[in-house]
């Protein structure tokens, strides 16, 4: 395992990995020295104590008096009696002293592969074994997990990555926006590779998880990050390999919030923004998480309801960024539906504005093969809610016309 500072027991950590068959956790990285004052936390329950409705976790009691929602992966609803002693669960509280005051849970499925993290305080750590001991949970390291201190990452001078001849790519787009499509397109064209160390159902960047979730950097921080991550990605690719690649690129939802910081830290990298209908996202299977995803950013419910409060996530999320670089060089905005409707013309274009072979065009639109209603769901639905945004990004004929 790579160290920057030697792990210690009692410390606050973060690992990021995936849930093994064991029910364990093979890790990929670890934060070091994280802020105990967050939001959210992620372990194993350690104790219950009904009698008091308080349980143990992180090292740390519980409080679930004024627990507000108790869900699972399964079902919108739990209960407290559904969470056993090992179960990992997931919940927003406030840390007082030695006890959190929790106001959500959420009990986690754990399938082995999943992509995930947990956080709380390390109780073992075994360097000869590569295993430490965290929230209940063993998590073997196997050799290969980087710790990184977050205090040192903060004062370390900004340092550029060797891309090695290759160019960098962002895919950033809000959440059920079809960004997996366009990674794979990416991916088919030979001339690009995308991140392989990344969760294998959404493809998003696992090293990003954690630093966008918890940490607000500075600018100087923000470029060592995304560096590292550009070292680690085109390392991913042998000697042999490297000649047939052009570009190298990632993708994850939070990439959309810095899409400016990113085309900053980077002087050649290209920024490709990739926008669904509205009336899509609010129909899709996905909208309980998009409204999810609202809720943890802190967005109040402006329209009232479910319906409107998506749409204005939808807005949020995209039209600023539009606004913002529409006419930037090394920003490209591209729309799921062109790229369905139309995907010769659309795929075509795109490739001619990287620059790449049209040789790997057909393995690209090979890609394409979206669900019959992938155009039509939604139809008749009333998006006025984000007027302005819809009409100035290519959607207005969603809008119901007096």
């Amino acid at each position: 395992m790579k160290q920057s500072t030697i792990i210690k027991i009692g410390e606050p950590v973060a690992v990021v990995g995936n849930f093994t068959s064991d029910g364990q956790f093979d890790g990929s990285d670890i934060l070091l020295k994280l802020s105990l004052k967050r939001q959210v936390w992620q372990g194993a329950v350690d104790w219950i104590k009904p009698e008091d409705n308080t349980i143990g976790l992180f090292g740390f009691t519980v409080d679930t008096n004024d627990v507000e929602e108790i869900a699972s992966e399964d079902s919108p609803e739990a209960a407290l009696a559904d969470i056993q002693v090992g179960s990992v669960i997931r919940l927003k509280g406030k840390l007082d002293g030695e006890q959190i005051a929790a106001n959500k849970i959420r009990i986690m499925n754990n399938a082995a592969g999943q992509n995930d993290e947990v956080h709380g305080k390390v109780e073992t750590f075994d360097a000869a074994e590569q295993t430490l001991r965290i929230s209940g949970l063993t998590v073997k390291l196997n050799g290969k997990a980087s710790a990184i201190d977050m205090t040192e990452l903060e004062s370390q001078p900004h340092k550029t990555a060797d891309t090695r001849g290759l160019l960098p790519i962002v895919i950033g787009s809000s959440d059920g926006s079809g960004s997996r499509v366009m990674t794979n397109i990416l991916s088919a064209s030979g001339q690009v590779h995308t991140d392989q160390d990344c969760d294998q159902e959404t493809q998003d960047s696992i090293k990003l998880m954690h630093f966008y979730r918890y940490e607000k950097f500075t600018s100087d921080t923000f470029k060592n990050v995304h560096h590292q991550l550009m070292d680690a990605i085109v390392n991913q690719i042998s000697e042999e390999n490297l000649p047939k690649y052009s570009y190298f690129g990632w993708k994850n939802p939070e990439s959309i919030y810095n899409a400016q910081a990113l085309l900053e830290a980077h002087p050649d990298l290209k920024y490709i923004h990739l926008v669904r209908d509205p009336a899509c996202m609010v129909a899709g299977r996905r909208q309980r998480k998009i409204f999810k995803e609202r809720q943890r950013r802190g967005k109040e419910i402006k329209g009232g309801n479910r319906h409107n409060d998506i749409l204005q996530f939808w807005s949020d999320a995209n039209f600023p960024v539009w606004e913002a670089l529409q006419d930037h060089p090394r920003y490209y905005f591209i729309r799921f539906e062109d790229i369905i409707g139309k995907p010769e013309e659309t795929v075509g274009k795109l490739y001619d504005w990287l620059g790449l072979d049209h040789s790997g065009l057909k393995d690209s639109l090979a890609i394409i093969n979206p669900p019959a209603d992938a155009t039509s769901r939604g139809d008749g639905m009333d998006i006025s809610f984000i007027a302005e945004a819809a009409e100035k990004l290519g959607y207005g004929h969603r809008l119901k016309k007096e």
